[in-house]
């Protein structure tokens, strides 16, 4: 039989925590999560029937603090607003599977999870995906035996563009004064915490979200 996926839209209420998730994320990781879904950079959910997330629980639990309180903490641990366009009404993708998942199905999925932020947790792995793991060769925990393609094959693709600056500069400013009339020159808002910009502005992204 062949194995489909389609891609289908999931309110960000209906979606389900993955329980005994082997995936954690590190307080410096979820704080460079929050900046990447400000930029609307993540990736479609992967969920099962019941609307059980197999992949992207990290980004789901981030995106619910978010709506709680939209802040991250900037390098030097300040806290700084987060511009959130959703709620949890609001449609985001989803990758479904148009076919019967079986348990070991659903436990490699979770392994092949990208480790876009979060991390493995070794000891869940170790104690509830040890099969999977011998069946994937993935004893040594080195992710460059896994058979990727092969494990997603049927799934829609998606490509996220990763924006990098062509050019940065240092810009001094004699008086505050000067930097006020800069930041009306480039129509751009710049505070003393500022530490840098985009030009033109680099708006946030809507990724794959519908009303």
């Amino acid at each position: 039989m062949q194995k489909i996926w389609k891609i289908e839209k999931r309110k960000l209420s209906d979606l389900k925590v993955l329980k005994g998730n082997p995936r954690k994320i590190s307080d410096i990781n979820r704080e460079q999560l929050k900046q990447d879904l400000e930029l609307g950079k993540f990736k479609p959910f992967i969920i099962d029937a019941k609307n059980t997330i197999l992949a992207g629980n990290q980004t789901y639990k981030v995106m619910l603090e978010l709506i709680e309180n939209p802040v991250r903490k900037d390098r030097n641990g300040d806290e700084v607003p987060v511009k959130i366009d959703y709620d949890m009404s609001t449609k985001f993708d989803c990758s479904v599977p148009q076919f019967k998942l079986s348990a070991s199905e659903r436990k490699k999925i979770v392994i092949l999870d990208n480790k876009h932020r979060g991390e493995d947790d070794l000891d869940k792995l170790m104690s509830d995906y040890a099969n999977q793991l011998e069946d994937l060769e993935y004893g040594s925990l080195l992710p460059e035996k896994l058979d990727y393609d092969e494990m997603m094959e049927g799934m829609p693709e998606f490509n996220n563009e990763n924006k990098e600056a062509v050019k940065s500069l240092i810009v001094n400013f004699d008086s505050e004064k000067d930097l006020e009339e800069f930041a009306k020159l480039i129509d751009q808002k710049i505070t003393f915490k500022t530490r840098s910009v985009w030009f033109p502005e680099n708006k946030p992204v809507k990724a794959n979200v519908y009303d």
